[in-house]
This record gives structure tokens, sequence and C-alpha cells, in this order.
């Protein structure tokens, strides 16, 4: 009786062990990227459709700096803070990626002070431009790292 017992247990762990390592079937596959179906997604500039088993990163369109007007822009991969404009108006602000901020100001003086808030060596561009012109810009690649630009209007 014991080896009866004892060859039904060998005979069911191998069941299910045979069951456990076979290969799925074509019907219960993951989707593949030559799925049809699609879901509209909204995003910040403007609509993508996603397709079950692809990924779509988006891709942005560079900035055009305006052919005329006073502009301060950063470009940095990370997160970055700081502030820009007249001294009587510098407005602050907390972003990331590449920005363009108009500025208030057709003479003058113009600063901007932008801080990386992360640890990496990526570099921070900060830019003042003036009718499509740079007028003064500067970089920083340090962590932590920090950018103060004035430019005479």
């Amino acid at each position: 009786m014991r080896k009866m017992i004892l060859l039904l247990g060998i005979l069911i762990i191998g069941i299910l062990i045979a069951g456990c390592t076979q290969s799925q079937s074509a019907s219960s596959a993951a989707p593949t990227a030559s799925a049809t179906t699609s879901t509209p997604v909204s995003g910040g500039q403007g609509s993508t459709s996603l397709v079950p088993g692809t990924i779509k990163v988006p891709v942005a369109s560079p900035i055009t700096i305006p052919a005329t007007g006073v502009f301060v822009y950063v470009n940095y991969i990370g997160s970055f803070s700081g502030s820009y404009g007249a001294p009587a108006n510098m407005l602050a602000v907390q972003d990331s990626g590449e920005r363009l901020y108009p500025v208030d100001a057709v003479n003058g003086t113009v600063s901007a002070g932008f801080a990386k808030l992360d640890s990496s060596t990526h570099p921070m561009t900060v830019k003042i431009y003036k009718n499509n012109q740079i007028l003064t810009d500067g970089a920083s690649s340090n962590p932590k790292g920090m950018v103060n630009i004035t430019a005479n209007l």
C-alpha cells in the first residue's frame, strides 16, 4: 500500500511539473505590435495613439525663439528652479526640460538665476535673448550647479 501511495504521489507531481513547464499556446500569448486596436490619448502637445505591445515616446518640438521681444531660455534635462526678469519684477519658476520665458522689458536690465535641483553632472544652459539675438548666456555641469546672468537691453 505504501508503494502505491508513493507511486501515485510521484505521478501527480510529474503531471504538475509537466503542466507548469509547457510553453504558452499562440492563443494566450501577449499582444504584439501588429495589433489593430488603438486608444486615443490626449497629450500636452497633441494626441497620440497607443497600440498594445508597443512603446511610443513623444518627441518634443524644438523651441523657436521669436523674432521680437525679450526672452530667457533655460535647458536642463532635470528639474530646476530660479527667477528671471527685470530687477523690480522678478518671476520665480520651478520646471524641467527646455523652456522659454517671456520678459516684459524693452530696455533696462534683465537678470536670470537658475539652480539645478539634483546632483547630476548634466549641463544646464541659460540664455537671455532680445529680438532673436543672444545677449548673454551661461552654463553649469556641477552637481546642484547654478547659473546667474545679467544683460543690459
